[in-house]
């Protein structure tokens, strides 16, 4: 069994695949929300009925996964702290990066799974999702549980092909390192993905990329910056044609994960003495645009 929590696009993108491979999933979201669900891929178009309950109900079981904005993930774990079982997995599925001490001294017991996905998906309406790629999920456990093995495999059977990691905070880093670049660049320009690929960008990326290199190594994460930049390139080719979601919430004026994507950066590099001044800049002006929201 699985518990989604809330019905943005990795949400529903959860709920289908789970749908679609016939596995037990329940779906805990707000009012108003749409009894159809429309999922288009490139090609097909399936309506799913996703499995909704309340969000009073105890979790006793399965996989307890936290789909959401980076911002909203505290919050979620203080309301439904009471209601998870104490041997239940609580999954972190987000960009961004969160305080991992805090939510471990709030979640007391439970085993703890951070992951991340290179799926694409979006709605467009509140009753369609439109996915726009199969990726590949990474994941790694912050608290074990004594059942590690039954877990994984029954996780892998909802974003393959999935793979796990010891040190799943370099892999969180080293996604972090793509958001800092797409999000905040292609939202101040109004720019889908690929165009960042264009030659005026690539001073911009490579300073990004050694100012997060610095960072890392200095925290002890083993990394290149031409490792940092080549990976940034490439999920730039591969997702050319979609809208970033800082993007996204810019023109649609909501609130962003700025705070949890190049500020992370930037408050991480104050507290061990590493500059990030572009990191800031970026942060900086994508925070004076939401002040206007």
């Amino acid at each position: 069994m699985f518990t989604i929590v809330g019905n943005g696009a990795i949400g529903n993108l959860l709920a289908f695949q789970c749908d679609n491979a016939n596995l037990d999933y329940r779906v805990i979201a707000r009012l108003p929300r749409p009894s159809k669900l429309n999922c288009k891929t490139n090609n097909s178009h399936i309506v799913i009925k996703p499995n909704y309950q309340s969000s009073q109900s105890m979790i006793n079981d399965g996989i307890f996964i936290l789909p959401l904005k980076a911002y909203q993930i505290m919050p979620a774990i203080e309301q439904f702290k009471s209601l998870i079982g104490p041997d239940v997995p609580v999954m972190l599925l987000h960009n961004g990066m969160v305080n991992h001490d805090l939510i471990l001294q709030h979640l007391d017991s439970n085993p703890v799974i951070v992951a991340t996905t290179s799926y694409g998906a979006f709605k467009s309406q509140t009753d369609t999702l439109n996915v726009t790629g199969m990726g590949i999920t990474q994941a790694g456990w912050l608290r074990d549980s004594d059942d590690n093995i039954y877990y994984q495999g029954l996780f892998e059977n909802v974003l393959p092909p999935c793979s796990w990691h010891k040190n799943i905070l370099e892999i969180l880093w080293r996604k972090l390192a793509v958001n800092c670049v797409i999000n905040p660049l292609t939202a101040l320009h109004n720019i889908k993905n690929g165009e960042l690929a264009a030659a005026e960008y690539r001073s911009q990326i490579t300073e990004i990329t050694l100012e997060i290199t610095n960072l890392m190594t200095e925290l002890r994460l083993s990394v290149t910056q031409k490792e940092l930049f080549e990976n940034c390139m490439l999920v730039i080719e591969k997702t050319a044609s979609n809208y970033s979601s800082m993007h996204q919430d810019i023109q649609k004026r909501r609130r962003t994960e700025n705070e949890n994507i190049s500020g992370y950066v930037v408050s991480q590099g104050e507290v061990v003495g590493i500059p990030t001044p572009l990191n800031e800049h970026l942060y900086q002006q994508i925070k004076k645009i939401e002040t206007h929201f």
